[in-house]
């Protein structure tokens, strides 16, 4: 049988740097623990979208693809060829460092 995205948690991940904290995508299972400023994803369309708005209404957040600087830390959304739709990847930029 094929497996879902209920079978396992979603990729997610937190930048992190110093205090300052950016969610990116996640879901049901793959939520940050504490506090984060603010919870970007990589596509507005994708299945889990309102899964992402109830999680981040707890913490007082909308999901979007946009962009994050504070405290150091920088996340910067590029646009990336992977769906007939807008979707995006992150530059995350702290402390000397870039990764995307």
């Amino acid at each position: 049988m094929p497996r879902t995205h209920r079978d396992t948690p979603p990729a997610g991940l937190v930048a992190e740097h110093g205090r300052a904290r950016a969610a990116i995508d996640g879901g049901p299972g793959a939520a940050p623990d504490g506090p984060v400023a603010a919870w970007l994803v990589t596509d507005e369309r994708a299945e889990l979208t309102c899964d992402l708005r109830r999680l981040a209404a707890a913490h007082h957040l909308t999901p979007h693809a946009g962009r994050y600087a504070g405290g150091g830390l920088e996340v910067i959304r590029h646009p990336v060829v992977h769906t007939s739709h807008d979707t995006f990847g992150y530059l995350i930029q702290a402390g000397g460092q870039r990764v995307a």
